[in-house]
């Protein structure tokens, strides 16, 4: 799977502690490998963002993203 990015998840990523980016490095890896691993509790959202899906990274952090097709992820914010 590729993993895109924009530029208002850049920025978001950039203003996270060490310890969260650590964390969502991992967590993408895991994504990669094994997009609906029970602990990224991967799920659509509701309307009005019903073509997004989030994954967690801790407790107070997730992931919105959205599929472009079947092999690439876009990163919208965290």
């Amino acid at each position: 799977m590729k993993i895109r990015t924009n530029g208002i998840y850049d920025r978001m990523f950039l203003k996270l502690s060490r310890e969260q980016k650590m964390f969502t490095r991992e967590t993408l890896e895991l994504f990669v490998t094994d997009p609906f691993h029970p602990s990224l509790r991967n799920h659509p959202l509701d309307p009005p963002l019903e073509r997004y899906r989030s994954i967690s990274i801790d407790n107070d952090l997730r992931i919105l993203f959205r599929m472009i097709d079947n092999t690439t992820v876009l990163l919208i914010k965290i």
